[in-house]
């Protein structure tokens, strides 16, 4: 009776497609996982930018009701409006680069505290990101306005957001620039864009993910 097994050759064949199999299999469930996080990521940085823009708008609306109004917000609005205000915003296109996350290299960017309560009404919401003369445009992670030493405070170990760090309010990949309108003069109240910049690292990119938007507000007639 002649029986006949599986040579050497034909064993490791079969073990070579198994492996091939196996790997692909891995590097697609591990695509799919980093799809799955960036989208949640992106999610969460909207929901950022988008409390960024509602805080905007709440000041705007405090001062336009009452534009001698001493309360928090309202003097928020007037700093924002004339210690921040730019002539131009950073490129969209600028906001990151294959070193990481770009701050702008002349601006005077800024974000909201919306994460300690009564921030809008009792204290300062401005949260200034600290540009030196001759540190402008270094990644978002070397700036840090309230925690002095500490290089990363600003390097979001997850994603683009404002939050809570050893007791401090930073903003970690969240930067807002406020451009007023060229026409705005005396005789023309005029408006600011107010664009809210996200920028952060997501697993399995290469390059940080970028998401910009716009909130235009307008000087109320007087």
């Amino acid at each position: 009776m002649n029986q006949r097994g599986d040579t050497i050759i034909e064993v490791i064949l079969a073990v070579m497609v198994f492996s091939i199999i196996a790997v692909g299999g891995m590097t697609l469930m591990n695509q799919g996982i980093a799809i799955v996080q960036r989208s949640l990521e992106i999610s969460q940085v909207r929901n950022q930018m988008d409390a960024q823009a509602d805080a905007l708008r709440y000041m705007h609306a405090l001062y336009v009701t009452d534009p001698s109004s001493a309360s928090a917000s309202a003097a928020a609005w007037k700093t924002m409006t004339s210690t921040y205000s730019v002539a131009s915003a950073q490129p969209f296109d600028e906001t990151s680069d294959t070193t990481g996350c770009r701050l702008p290299v002349s601006g005077k960017p800024f974000a909201i505290n919306t994460v300690t309560p009564g921030s809008m009404d009792d204290g300062d919401p401005i949260l200034p990101f600290d540009l030196a003369s001759d540190d402008a445009g270094v990644p978002v992670s070397r700036h840090n306005p309230v925690m002095a030493g500490t290089v990363d405070a600003l390097l979001s170990t997850t994603y683009a957001q404002v939050r809570s760090v050893e007791g401090q309010v930073v903003s970690q990949g969240i930067w807002v620039e406020a451009v007023r309108s060229a026409s705005m003069s005396a005789t023309t109240p005029g408006y600011y864009d107010f664009h809210i910049r996200g920028c952060w690292y997501s697993p399995g990119q290469d390059l940080p993910v970028t998401l910009g938007t716009i909130v235009r507000l307008y000087e109320p007639v007087s």
